[in-house]
């Protein structure tokens, strides 16, 4: 059997220094106006809530998808007004979309206090799996086995390993006082990146 060279994936420094910044301005500020006009409609609103729900539940269900959660959003919507799905397996998925948006709550609201760290990706880790599938695979803690790619068992399956001490790592303290992560609405504005990213150091 041929040797396997294995080449640890190493993840890019956060922030990402190797955006051109200088492209995205326009498309910057059209997104700063529209979040300008969207944040004055919902100052006038009684309960602003009522407009952010439906948002976060279609964020929830499309990123959600990533991991093949099928979960419609009129689907979930019905789940919470009572109705039961009809097969478990789309009820499991509900459930985690419901989890993704808890998460999402979740990370809004600690941002509002710290920057981002490592024990807050922990907590929503833990919040993800939830009473839902994979909540026996050691949720809110970092992988402790060889992450590989192809088949666990026998042939020549390139291995993927993460390498803990490298510097993408430094950047990210477990108390969020001496992060140099991007701040509040930065972060937000890519959740969905981050979470993809981050999560090869998580057991799923």
């Amino acid at each position: 059997m041929a040797a396997v060279t294995m080449k640890p994936a190493i993840s890019e420094t956060l922030p990402v220094s190797t955006i051109d910044w200088t492209s995205l301005i326009p498309l910057i500020g059209e997104a700063n106006r529209g979040l300008s006009d969207y944040n004055g409609m919902l100052r006038h609103l009684p309960n602003a809530q009522m407009l952010l729900a439906p948002l976060t539940v279609q964020e929830a269900v499309l990123s959600s998808r990533i991991e093949g959660t099928l979960a419609t959003m009129s689907e979930v919507l019905r789940f919470e007004a009572g109705e039961t799905p009809v097969r478990e397996a789309r009820r499991q998925d509900i459930e985690e979309t419901l989890n993704y948006r808890k998460a999402m709550e979740f990370a809004v609201a600690s941002l509002e206090r710290k920057p981002f760290h490592l024990n807050l990706l922990l907590a929503l880790h833990r919040i993800l799996l939830d009473s839902v599938r994979g909540q026996n695979k050691a949720p809110g803690h970092f992988r402790r086995i060889q992450n590989y790619i192809g088949e666990r068992m026998g042939g020549s399956s390139p291995f993927a390993s993460l390498l803990p001490n490298h510097s993408c790592f430094h950047k990210l303290s477990t108390t969020g006082r001496s992060t140099t992560m991007p701040k509040r609405k930065t972060l937000l504005c890519n959740w969905r990146w981050s979470m993809l990213s981050l999560s090869f150091c998580i057991l799923f």
